[in-house]
């Protein structure tokens, strides 16, 4: 669980904010759709990606300040792989459904903790594309974005906040659902209280005395 667990976490962070794409896919809209809106790294946000490639399924995501909710739907070997995660007060809460029954984890950390901060700034976004080259503009969804190439990696980005859609080889993420300002309920990113977590940091420190 915690290989999976850590898989998800890594691709998420590497990812969802920081790559686009270059080439024409679904998820383009006409231009009679085109849309304007102001956002900033302080704006509530739900998005929602489709993945293609050698890792297919989808992200649904939605932002609130330093909260934030996502589900994962993807497929693992052949298999259905389903999980939900949300990061409140500093604190990663995973649930992953198991034989029908579903299994909580949580972890915390500095580490994860300045991961997660910079995950969900999405100002770093143009940070993290400095030595990329700017190659034109496109439209997502109706909404105009600038597309950046570095090698293999294509990224557009809307407003220089937010990424809508990378390529990178034969990996390819866009957004299929973008609403900036949505209305999202504190209720909405609380975390299932009526689910036991497995506490990953007391196991890592337990696994650690064994080893001594």
């Amino acid at each position: 669980m915690r290989k999976l667990t850590l898989k998800l976490i890594s691709f998420l962070l590497a990812f969802v904010l920081i790559w686009g794409c270059g080439k024409k896919e679904e998820g383009k809209s006409d231009v009679s759709d085109k849309k304007d809106v102001k956002i900033t790294e302080t704006t509530p946000l739900h998005i929602k990606y489709e993945m293609k490639g050698k890792e297919t399924g989808s992200i649904d995501m939605f932002i609130k300040g330093k909260q934030m909710k996502m589900e994962i739907k993807s497929k693992e070997n052949g298999k259905d792989v389903s999980a939900l995660i949300y990061f409140k007060d500093n604190v990663i809460y995973m649930i992953t459904e198991e034989g029908g029954k579903k299994v909580g984890i949580k972890m915390s950390g500095e580490e994860i903790e300045e991961e997660m901060k910079d995950f969900m700034n999405l100002a770093k976004a143009k940070e993290k594309i400095k030595d990329y080259q700017k190659e034109g503009t496109e439209e997502i969804l109706g909404y105009k974005c600038d597309i950046y190439k570095k090698g293999e990696e294509t990224i557009s980005i809307y407003q220089d906040l937010i990424a809508l859609k990378f390529t990178k080889g034969e990996e390819i993420m866009i957004a299929t659902a973008f609403e900036p300002d949505v209305k999202i309920s504190d209720s909405d990113l609380e975390p299932p209280k009526d689910i036991e977590y497995l506490d990953m940091n007391e196991m890592m420190k337990n696994m650690d005395k064994l080893k001594e």
